[in-house]
């Protein structure tokens, strides 16, 4: 990318940013939540203040009042009491679609049968999934219904899907851990990267890894004007998926999904 075209992507995402966060703490001020919570020492209208216990404050002001808080555990992102939290916006969409006991309800059923995803009722449904491959990665959202299983990349200000440090731990990381999940040829991936190319594209090439059948489905959940992740990721899908996998690694806007007539697009999308 030229510096000209990389400068204008970075402003337009920063513009994105502000927007969503101008609009979030006009949505604080409204519903009178204790914000300018401090960041890096200063003040700001879209965060918290963190005059309580953290998770306390997140389930008392960042939550929807209707949303149950019951899955919510002390397992907060560092900034989860930031209005623009992508954990925070993943559990107040996906926790009203689940049961009181948290397995999928029928309307979670319905959302994924329109993309080509079946799972039953009562399947079972986790926040900050860790499936234990040994490379610490947690999803946002993960649901397991027998051999199904859908993985959630969430994102929502956040620029684009990140890159790792080419250091020691990621490198060693790739010798000992993704290396061996590739195999001889990943069945989704067209070809397999190596070290620098795996870590240049870090978060997608992770989670893509866990698809190694046709059971397995990977889900990027992000705002449409998100231009950063959308280029990032419908690339990705094209150059590197192979076809016949292009079913189960999904792009998915949430405006597409969140109800107009609800708090949570009111908060979010507005």
């Amino acid at each position: 990318m030229g510096l000209n075209k990389q400068l204008k992507t970075q402003n337009t995402m920063k513009n994105y940013a502000h927007n969503r966060k101008e609009h979030l703490a006009e949505y604080a001020k409204n519903n009178n939540l204790p914000i300018e919570g401090t960041y890096n020492g200063r003040p700001y209208e879209h965060i918290l203040k963190l005059d309580m216990n953290k998770i306390d404050i997140v389930k008392e002001f960042n939550i929807l009042k209707d949303v149950n808080k019951d899955m919510l555990t002390e397992k907060l992102h560092r900034f989860a009491h930031h209005l623009n939290s992508s954990q925070i916006v993943c559990y107040n969409f996906f926790r009203p679609m689940l049961t009181d006991k948290g397995k999928a309800s029928k309307q979670l059923v319905n959302l994924l049968e329109k993309y080509g995803i079946k799972i039953e009722e009562g399947a079972e449904c986790k926040f900050e999934y860790n499936d234990n491959l040994g490379d610490n990665t947690e999803f946002d959202f993960h649901i397991k219904s027998g051999n199904i299983e859908v993985f959630f990349e969430i994102k929502y200000t956040e620029y684009g899907v990140g890159r790792a440090k080419k250091d020691e731990r990621h490198k060693t990381n790739f010798d000992t851990i993704y290396k061996k999940e590739l195999g001889d040829k990943h069945n989704a991936l067209q070809t397999n990267p190596d070290c620098e190319k795996f870590l240049n594209k870090y978060q997608l090439y992770r989670n893509a890894i866990r698809i190694k059948d046709k059971n397995k489905y990977l889900i990027l959940l992000y705002p449409k004007d998100n231009e950063v992740a959308d280029k990032q990721a419908k690339e990705f899908i094209k150059e590197k998926i192979n076809n016949e996998f292009r079913n189960n690694v999904q792009i998915i806007y949430w405006e597409k999904i969140a109800d107009e007539e609800t708090e949570l697009y009111r908060k979010y999308f507005k």
